[in-house]
């Protein structure tokens, strides 16, 4: 209304300025831009123009249509105000667009003057990811690899992660292609994780298109110089696609024929690893176990040494894991794994019946800060022993971390842990809104399972009978629940003469 009405006010500027702002906010880039240089034109000496003229080639660039636009914008910034602090913004920026019109020479020279400069330092990340992607589309791959590796020394993330795996799938690095572009997939952006699904498509398409050929050459020449490196990939093709069974039998055949070979107990490092980030525990326990009887010194063994304990507690061989754990935390103590082995130590006392030792375990474990927070088995176990010596509120306060997690599975078990200890206590209406809390967070899961036949009884124990029925009926109607699970359901309506 300023503008309408007073155009020539002391204020108009500012008000169209801001006007300008708040269409960005709003998403309307065109007339944003519009009002951006309008201000310019109008004032071209105000200290707030090159912010301006800076932000409209930045809207410009949103719009793959208007790259014309957009470099004759960058130019005029650059050109109008060089020294201006934005300018460098558009410096990079005028980078990038060469590298998307495919001037990979102009945005490679580009780029490194101003990563020499390094006058913005939260950029230089992208500008190094930038430039190691000029260089992989110039085929330089070993300098795009260390373009990558510098961007993600700088903090680029799952962008440097991206462009590692692009440059391991150029070289037909397949595993570590794999690797990098799974990790870029699951943690990046959404336009990160595009790409990256779209280099995982092409891997699948590659293993595809050599398994058969591979097969067939294994086939020809079982015992021929090439037959190891052809069970090495044909193992690394099983790991890919999770053929368990087939990647370990492989990695064995490896190891069993070829046993000097260099990828023999490379093979079943490879399968450990891939199960071992499947959760395929018992796939785990054997290669590892494997590895260390067959390749005592190899440099894997001791690398494995904790995920191979960690995944004989998960397959039940808890007994022949605590061995190698007390020994391993007695003798390594300051060792970075040491919190993953005091964790897996706990388990494994818990599981042998060493209800004082586990909890000494525990609570060691969960002194390190990672381990609470990336593994919850860790607080969800360690609250459990506490609650089984009725320290109520101890338990409670180690559950509360983990309420606040995003994990949702963790989430409705702690919550049902907390339930529990208010249940101990003799406060149900507690108990019940934790109960409740599980349910909701994670209804069908094993907690939120649990949930529900907690809030039944202690709904029950309220006298509040419609809200017992309610919620026993409710896991009753779920398709998958245990029999045991149903039969407690039916006993909780049987005690409220439902």
């Amino acid at each position: 209304r300023v503008l309408a009405d007073a155009p020539e006010h002391a204020q108009a500027s500012s008000a169209r300025l801001g006007l300008a702002w708040a269409l960005m906010r709003h998403d309307r880039p065109e007339d944003a831009r519009r009002e951006f240089l309008a201000f310019v034109q109008a004032q071209p000496n105000d200290p707030r123009a090159p912010d301006a003229l800076e932000l409209a080639s930045e809207l410009a660039l949103r719009d793959d249509k208007d790259r014309a636009t957009a470099q004759q914008l960058l130019d005029r910034v650059i050109a109008a105000f060089p020294r201006a602090p934005r300018t460098e913004f558009a410096r990079l920026n005028r980078a990038l667009l060469l590298m998307r019109t495919g001037d990979v020479a102009g945005a490679q020279t580009a780029l490194r003057d101003w990563i020499r400069r390094a006058p913005f330092p939260p950029l230089l990340g992208r500008a190094q990811a930038a430039l190691g992607a000029t260089l992989l589309a110039a085929g330089r791959q070993g300098e795009a690899a260390n373009a990558f590796t510098q961007a993600q020394a700088e903090g680029a993330g799952p962008l440097s992660v991206l462009g590692l795996g692009s440059v391991a799938l150029a070289q037909s690095q397949l595993d570590v292609a794999t690797a990098k572009l799974t990790e870029a997939r699951d943690s990046g952006t959404a336009g990160v994780a595009a790409v990256a699904g779209y280099g995982l498509a092409a891997i699948a398409a590659q293993l595809k298109e050599v398994k058969p050929a591979a097969l067939a050459a294994l086939e020809r020449a079982p015992k021929g110089r090439g037959a190891p490196r052809l069970m090495y990939l044909l193992a690394g093709i099983a790991v890919e696609e999770k053929d368990w069974p087939g990647a370990l039998a492989m990695a064995k055949r490896l190891a069993s024929e070829f046993p000097g070979d260099d990828a023999a107990d490379d093979g079943l490092e490879r399968v450990g690893a891939g199960a071992a980030a499947a959760s395929a525990w018992p796939v785990v326990s054997e290669a590892y176990t494997l590895l260390g009887k067959a390749f005592p010194k190899s440099p894997f063994v001791e690398p494995a040494r904790i995920t191979l304990a960690e995944a004989q507690v998960e397959a039940g061989q808890a007994a022949q894991a605590r061995p190698g754990l007390e020994e391993f935390v007695t003798a390594s103590p300051a060792d970075p794994r040491a919190p993953r082995a005091w964790l897996a130590l706990a388990r494994a006392r818990e599981a042998t019946g060493d209800h004082a030792g586990a909890l000494d375990a525990y609570t060691r474990a969960v002194k390190d800060a990672s381990v609470a927070a990336q593994r919850p088995e860790a607080s969800l176990g360690y609250a459990r022993l506490l609650s089984q010596d009725k320290r109520w509120g101890e338990a409670r306060g180690v559950l509360e971390h983990v309420i606040r997690s995003d994990d949702k599975n963790a989430v409705a078990a702690a919550a049902v842990g907390i339930g529990e200890t208010y249940q101990g206590e003799g406060d149900f209406l507690a108990a019940a809104e934790y109960f409740m809390t599980a349910a909701y967070v994670a209804p069908e899961s094993p907690a939120g399972r649990r949930g529900l036949l907690g809030a039944g009884a202690s709904f029950a124990a309220l006298k509040q009978v419609d809200a017992a029925a309610t919620v026993c009926r409710k896991l009753l109607a779920q398709t998958g629940v245990t029999a045991e699970q149903a039969e407690a359901a039916r006993k909780c309506l049987k005690d409220i003469g439902q």
